[in-house]
Order: structure tokens, then C-alpha cells, then sequence
């Protein structure tokens, strides 16, 4: 039986994150055909800047929540640190595009993209307390229905409009239709959660943001690494953004895919490290880290040969100039996965503040690199600087976590 439950899960989880993985590759072919260079210019970045909101708004996420095995916080206050930071990102959103200079409807669909992504946010939480609860597969499906429907809906709306401000506004109404009628209806035996009292449960939420902020803040900074090029393209050389966006997208991809390789194993590894079974913790990371390098591998060389006529099949964007560049990018992408996986894996250890340090001085020194090497290279300059900043933190982090899992097996000889 547990074998089938286990199989349920996983079958479900990965259609879901594989469904949540195309998306954005989706979205970005439909800008390109019906909006040209410019408009995946802008989409890409005003996204990048809602992905960078969004991880903000997963202060105290999915990974912290479902290996909160001891029950030090409730359910109810995860989800309302997750509303009171979605108002926050809103406004930031708003400041944003202040500071930025952005016109009145490139805010608007800041503004909304960012919902968009906050209504994610939201759904992580409930996704936690169902898999805690031995649900994953409900929210495996919630990911599905949530990328059919709302990229139909997107698609539809652009195509018979073409207007990206109301595309946006179709599939993140989506989003909020099946949050509160399939996602919240699907854990509210476990939430025991009104509106009317969100007060009472502000002082827990308080709690969780102070617990857990060198999480939430690792997190943004790991979303803020790859927009750090984006930036000084904007400032240096605007007209390489639209490349730069499309070549980025194996970086969200192998951000999805760590999500669904190590979300299934978090209750399960929490479980190996609260019981001190440290040597079959270690094993299963290594499974983990062997899996990612495997997919590294393959995606590296599928890309190699036939990466920039497929990405022009498909964005109507000339790449064969800068195949240096989307290979340079790739690799840094898969250094990325390494990373983001560590980072999961830290958080479930509870090894925090060396990775915080790593991740400020190696993004200072990118920062730096970039006012060189994009002003220079452009583009290349741009997936040059990313990748050594990638590979740098890669090693780096490797090496905190292996001298706290062998600090932890040396506290049990």
C-alpha cells in the first residue's frame, strides 16, 4: 500500500512540476510570435523581477514548513506570513517600477505578474501541509490544471487581444480560481484558518519570519544571482535582453527540475536526519547530487548539438552567433541545480550562515565582474561572469555540506 502511495505521489508530482516547468518557455513562445523581440525583452524582465518577489514571499518556505517535523509552528501561521509578505511584494512591485521609470501599463503588469507569482507562493504553503500529510499527489495536480488551464487561457487572451497586460490577468485569475477552490478546499480539514482572525495568528507569523530569515533571505539572494547579468544588459546593452532571456531559461529549468527530484525527499530526509541516521542521509544526497550530474550532462549535450536551431524554431530568435554564450549560460544553469539542491538540503540541516556568507561575497564579486565583462562582451559577458560565479558557489557549498554532515556523524561516535 505504501509502495502505491509513493508511486502516486511521485507520478502525480512530476507531471505537475513538469507542467509547471514548460510554462515559462510557453509563455515566452507566444510573446515572441505575437509581440516580436521587444516584447520578450520587457516580459522577461518584468518576470525576473516577479521571480525575485516571489522568492522574497517564500520566506519560511515549502522546505522549512515540511521539515518542521517537531511542530514548533502552525499551519496557519506559514500561510499568514505568506499574505502579509504577498502585500509587501505588491508594493515593492510598485516601487520597482517607480524607481525604474516604467510607464503606467508596464506597472500594471508588473504588478500583475507579481500576483501571479504570489498566488504561488500562497499554494506552496497549502502544498506543504498536504505533504506533510502524505497528499503530494493532490498538489501534483493542482500544478497541472493550473499550466493547462492557465496557459490556454494566456495563449487565447494574447492572441485575441494582444495585450500582454490582459494575458496576464487570464492566467493569474486562473491561478486564484483553483487556489481557493481546489488547493484550499483540498487541506482545509488541516487549516483552521478565517480571514476574520488573521490578527491572532500575526504574532506566530512574526515568529516564523524571525526564525526563519537567513532561509528566506538566502533564497532571494539565490534568485537575485541570475538576474544580476540581466541588469547590466539593461544598463549596457538592452538589446541583448531578449537573448538573454531565452538562453536563461535553462536556468528555470533546472530550478524546476530540483524542485521535483528533492521535494518528494523532503519529509523523508528530515525523517533520516531528526532519527540521526547520518550515514543513510549522506547516501541519499549522493543519489540526488548523481541524478542532477547526470541530467547536467545530458542537457549540456543535447544543447551543444542542436540548441540554437531548436530555440529559433521555436522563439524566432537568431542564436547561432552566440553559441558560446548559450552553452556558457547551460553550464552555469547546471552549476545552479548543484546549488539550489545544497541550498534544500542546508535548509532540512538547518546550515544556514555559511551559505549566506558564501552567496553575498560570490554575488559582490559578480556584481564587480559584470560592470567589466558585460560592458566589454555583452552577452558572452554576461554567461561568462554567471558561470564562474556558479561554479565558485558550487565548490564552496559542496564543501560546507560535507563538513556538516561529517561534523554531525563525528557528535554520534
Amino acid at each position: 500500500m505504501e509502495s502505491k502511495v509513493k508511486k502516486r505521489d511521485y507520478f502525480w508530482n512530476s507531471l505537475g512540476v513538469f507542467s509547471q516547468t514548460i510554462t515559462s518557455p510557453i509563455l515566452l513562445i507566444v510573446v515572441s510570435r505575437t509581440h516580436g523581440e521587444a516584447g520578450v525583452a520587457i516580459f522577461t524582465l518584468l518576470f525576473s523581477y516577479s521571480i525575485m518577489l516571489w522568492a522574497f514571499n517564500l520566506w519560511g518556505g515549502r522546505t522549512y514548513q515540511v521539515s518542521d517535523l517537531k511542530g514548533e509552528f502552525s499551519l496557519s501561521g506559514y500561510l499568514v506570513v505568506r499574505l502579509l509578505l504577498g502585500i509587501a511584494s505588491l508594493v515593492l512591485a510598485i516601487i520597482i517600477s517607480i524607481i525604474s521609470g516604467f510607464d503606467l501599463y508596464t506597472l500594471i503588469l508588473l504588478v500583475m505578474l507579481t500576483l501571479f507569482k504570489t498566488i504561488e507562493a500562497v499554494a506552496e504553503t497549502l502544498f506543504g501541509v498536504l505533504q506533510t500529510n502524505n497528499q503530494l499527489f493532490i498538489a501534483g495536480k493542482s500544478l497541472f490544471l493550473k499550466s493547462i488551464l492557465g496557459v490556454g487561457l494566456f495563449v487565447l487572451v494574447d492572441i485575441l487581444t494582444n495585450s500582454l497586460l490582459l494575458a496576464t490577468i487570464a492566467i493569474m485569475m486562473t491561478n486564484l480560481f483553483l487556489l481557493i477552490c481546489y488547493d484550499y478546499f483540498s487541506v482545509r480539514k488541516w487549516v483552521n484558518y478565517h480571514l476574520k482572525r488573521i490578527y491572532t495568528y500575526v504574532p506566530e507569523a512574526y515568529a516564523i519570519m524571525k526564525k526563519t530569515g537567513l532561509v528566506c533571505i538566502v533564497s532571494a539572494i539565490t534568485a537575485v544571482t541570475i538576474n544580476i547579468p540581466r541588469i547590466f544588459l539593461f544598463i549596457f546593452h538592452d538589446d541583448d535582453l531578449a537573448r538573454f532571456g531565452i538562453i536563461a531559461q535553462g536556468v528555470t529549468v533546472a530550478s524546476l527540475v530540483i524542485a521535483f527530484i528533492i521535494q518528494p525527499r523532503i519529509l523523508g530526509l528530515s525523517k533520516e536526519l531528526i532519527t540521526n541516521r547520518y550515514e543513510h542521509f549522506s547516501k541519499s544526497v549522493n543519489w540526488l547530487i548523481f541524478i542532477t550530474a547526470i541530467m547536467g550532462v545530458l542537457i549540456t549535450i543535447g544543447t551543444a548539438f542542436i540548441g540554437a536551431p531548436v530555440l529559433y524554431l521555436i522563439f524566432r530568435i537568431d542564436l547561432s552567433g552566440h553559441w558560446i554564450a548559450l552553452i556558457t549560460m547551460i553550464i552555469g544553469g547546471i552549476m545552479n541545480a548543484f546549488v539550489l539542491l545544497l541550498f534544500n538540503v542546508l535548509t532540512i540541516m538547518r546550515e544556514m550562515m555559511k551559505l549566506f556568507i558564501t552567496l553575498i561575497v560570490t554575488n559582490v564579486i559578480l556584481i564587480l565582474m559584470c560592470i567589466w565583462m558585460v560592458s566589454y562582451w555583452a552577452l558572452l559577458g554576461a554567461s561568462l561572469a554567471y558561470l564562474i560565479c556558479m561554479c565558485v558557489q558550487a565548490i564552496i557549498v559542496f564543501v560546507i555540506y560535507r563538513n556538516s554532515i561529517k561534523r554531525l556523524s563525528g557528535s554520534m561516535m
